[in-house]
């Protein structure tokens, strides 16, 4: 090997424990289950289609976060623990949503820096509209509101819209 191979595999070894370090911490954020506000008038007739989709739509955001090198996904599922009455069946108009904030004093009682949750509302028949908020933990400011409407009330619409918001919001500004 010749000494300016040795040297550059010397630098290299030497400088990986540094830009390991440099690497920040992953951000704990919690993310909530998305809640549902129907402002169609329809009947109730599709609370449980529209819980499993808030299912989908929620999972999916939590699998992107996980894969996502940036956060650490915090487990929300003591907030059953904490609060059951207020969170019995977010399928229902929910909680979150009306609260003001309190999702950020859940989320930094379970260690997490930043809080997150979903509304999807109902306008019409076939018209959506999913907002995601996202608040600091420790001091319980907004720090981001994204939204995106969708057109059409389907598994395959709720998920073009989530993915988009995910893709072209969420990790866009951040990212991630």
């Amino acid at each position: 090997m010749t000494r300016l191979a040795i040297l550059i595999l010397a630098a290299i070894s030497l400088g990986a424990p540094a830009l390991a370090q440099s690497q920040p911490s992953p951000l704990k954020v919690a993310v909530f289950r998305f809640e549902y506000i129907d402002r169609s008038g329809a009947d109730s007739a599709t609370a449980e289609v529209e819980g499993r989709r808030l299912d989908l739509v929620t999972d999916y955001v939590r699998r992107k976060f996980e894969e996502s090198d940036r956060y650490e996904l915090v487990d929300v599922a003591a907030v059953g623990e904490l609060d059951d009455k207020r969170l019995a069946d977010p399928a229902i108009e929910g909680y979150l949503s009306e609260c003001e904030g309190c999702e950020a004093e859940i989320a930094a009682a379970l260690g997490a820096e930043l809080s997150l949750f979903g509304v999807v509302t109902r306008v019409t028949g076939l018209v959506l509209t999913v907002n995601v908020l996202v608040h600091d933990a420790k001091t319980g400011q907004l720090t981001a509101v994204h939204g995106v409407n969708i057109r059409g009330n389907s598994d395959t619409s709720w998920m073009r819209g989530i993915s988009w918001l995910v893709r072209n919001r969420l990790f866009k500004e951040t990212g991630g």
